[in-house]
């Protein structure tokens, strides 16, 4: 029977207790995992292929962050973040991503996020990469995670506003990339995002990006 390889999300408890990061399910048979709703934590490793030609430098305020496929990813130095400790690797993490190697940052992020789980800007870059993997519940998850942290951070508002869009939650994606709007984040580059295609027309994301109205 064919096996799938998967990795866990519930970083403190399941890679843990399973002891490995990446697992092999055979079709139709159940992980092997310490608690009955283990499965709901498993996302399904992809192959992953070059996104250079998504990445974009893009300069705001003292920071720089990458624009990758529309969503934002920002180093150390953009943000305070906890002290790290000596298994979170943000310098490997953040050269992974900007490879486009996503399962290379969710299993880095497990390890930060296992001894760091209020670390918004780890919960923000597992949680692009979730997305970039279809995994819109479980990205949105972190995503409220990290805004609870750093509710004043616009790339988080506005990262939560690509997970909405995609699950056609047009109002409450207006109203975060509203927020990232008030925050500093320039309306006019909105609608160059695929992720925002979903709002085309839609009144208040029109009002938005043509009269900057963030109000």
């Amino acid at each position: 029977m064919p096996a799938k390889k998967y990795t866990c999300t519930n970083f403190a408890d399941c890679d843990k207790a399973l002891g490995r990061e990446v697992l092999e399910i055979a079709e139709g048979a159940e992980p092997d995992c310490p608690h009955a709703d283990c499965r709901k934590y498993l996302i399904e490793v992809k192959d992953q292929s070059p996104v250079g030609k998504w990445i974009k430098p893009a300069g705001i305020a003292l920071s720089v962050v990458v624009v990758v496929g529309g969503l934002f990813f920002w180093s150390n130095n953009a943000t305070k973040s906890p002290p790290r400790s000596s298994n979170c690797n943000t310098t490997a993490m953040e050269s992974a991503y900007k490879s486009g190697d996503c399962q290379a940052v969710i299993k880095l992020g497990s390890q930060c996020l296992a001894n760091l789980p209020n670390d918004a800007t780890v919960l923000n870059n597992v949680a692009v990469c979730l997305l970039k993997n279809g995994y819109s519940e479980k990205a949105g998850e972190m995503l409220q995670r990290a805004l609870a942290l750093k509710p004043n951070d616009p790339y988080l508002h506005y990262n939560q506003a690509a997970v909405d869009a995609r699950k056609n939650g047009k109002q409450e994606a207006v109203s975060h990339l509203k927020k990232a709007c008030q925050l500093g984040l320039a309306p006019a580059t909105f609608r160059q995002d695929p992720d925002f295609a979903s709002l085309a027309g839609y009144a208040s994301f029109e009002d938005l990006v043509k009269n900057k109205n963030c109000q």
